[in-house]
């Protein structure tokens, strides 16, 4: 249920009509079920940037739903996903949290002057996160036009060094299969993985397909593939020496022998289990 149509009436109050006055307002004691409407009265009516920032990932993902419900439909609250896990706590990545970090990067990327100024949702423990810079996100994409001219070989090479995963079945956010003159590749923001079919060294068709059925469905002229993470894991083998030379004296055997394992596929520019862990180093 949208309650958008409420949203004119909530800015005409003279309270929110007094926080859009000021550039700065505290209101202690609100109620919680009237800071989503007021929220968005005073962020519908800025043409600046929004960071809405809570205590706790559920508040956050509540938040952004509830302040959805009353602003329009051309400028949505996106939610910025917090950190898997704490620091120093070694979690596998997900991938599909990873694509949807990078997609919402992208777009703001792409905020202009001309388009609506974004708003975005996030816990606390979200803003500690480390992330590549929107020029090197930019610098690591690549465009791909039906026709054009480049080898499945190099687009290959670009795609696992930037961090995609190599299955023999492409179906989540991150991953990439190839058969013969065919990649099938799913880049973060995208609904559908891609499927690329090469004719030598010529892109011939682009098309999406059904990750469960694997079925060729609508055909595109042009698709833009991201890099899976907001991490720049196409310097993994740049940061190896750095972490080889880590004083590892006081660890107990069998976890020096794990590092030294994960320090071998970071020198092969292979991400480890936890990349997280090594944020600081490629940030």
């Amino acid at each position: 249920m949208s309650l958008t149509h409420l949203l004119p009436e909530i800015q005409q109050l003279p309270a929110v009509a007094q926080l859009n006055s000021t550039n700065r307002s505290t209101i202690a004691d609100l109620p919680d079920s009237a800071r989503p409407p007021v929220m968005a009265a005073v962020i519908a009516s800025s043409p600046r940037p929004a960071l809405v920032v809570t205590s706790r990932a559920d508040r956050a993902e509540d938040l952004c739903s509830a302040l959805n419900e009353y602003l329009p439909a051309d400028r949505q609250a996106q939610l910025w996903l917090e950190p898997d896990g704490l620091p120093y706590e070694q979690l596998p990545s997900d991938l599909e949290q990873s694509g949807r970090r990078v997609a919402l990067l992208k777009t703001l990327a792409r905020s202009t002057e001309e388009t609506l100024p974004p708003i975005v949702v996030t816990p606390a423990h979200g803003l500690l996160q480390l992330i590549v810079s929107q020029e090197e996100l930019r610098e690591q994409s690549r465009s791909v036009s039906e026709g054009s001219r480049q080898t499945i070989e190099s687009l290959v090479r670009w795609a696992t060094s930037v961090g995609y995963q190599t299955d023999p079945l492409v179906q989540e956010p991150g991953t990439l299969a190839r058969r013969g003159g065919i990649l099938d590749i799913f880049p973060p923001g995208a609904e559908l993985p891609i499927r690329l079919d090469f004719f030598g060294d010529e892109v011939e068709s682009i098309r999406t397909f059904d990750p469960h059925t694997q079925r060729s469905m609508q055909r595109l002229r042009s698709v833009t593939l991201l890099p899976p993470s907001e991490l720049p894991l196409w310097r993994l083998s740049s940061i190896a020496p750095e972490l080889v030379a880590l004083k590892t004296e006081s660890l107990r055997p069998e976890v020096a022998s794990e590092w030294r394992a994960q320090v071998e596929r970071v020198s092969n520019g292979v991400p480890p289990v936890a990349v997280d862990l090594l944020a600081g180093y490629l940030v």
